[in-house]
């Protein structure tokens, strides 16, 4: 069994988390490109004025409640998941991460939990 080291990975699960809800607080101008806060309706670029799509980014916000509700209330509240939790924790941050990109293959390229695992640098995370 591996050394779990929770208070590196809780921290990364944060980070990410926080991440999702600084995006989730933005919505892209598909026209422009320049990122607007939640609640303009129109884009404020000097030249575009383009209407904004609310509901992407009021979805990504409730998906990133949803990880930061179950993610980082468990890691604080019971202390380390049981074995194999962590992998499912990370699984979650991987479908919030994914549905926060825009284009065709966001579900269908999910990144695998053992190369997210790799990418986050946190060989001790692997549970099994």
């Amino acid at each position: 069994m591996a050394i779990f080291n929770f208070t590196e990975s809780a921290q990364i699960l944060r980070e990410t988390i926080l991440g999702l809800f600084d995006n989730a607080n933005r919505c892209r101008c598909l026209a422009c490109g320049i990122d607007n806060f939640l609640g303009n309706q129109h884009c404020s670029g000097a030249l575009c004025g383009q209407a904004l799509s609310v509901s992407l980014a009021a979805q990504k916000r409730a998906l990133a409640e949803n990880i930061h509700n179950h993610v980082l209330d468990h890691l604080r509240q019971h202390g380390p998941p049981a074995h194999g939790r962590l992998r499912r924790l990370v699984r979650v941050v991987i479908l919030i991460e994914s549905a926060r990109l825009e284009g065709p293959a966001t579900l269908a390229t999910l990144i695998i939990p053992d190369n997210m695992i790799a990418l986050f640098g946190q060989n001790s995370l692997l549970s099994d």
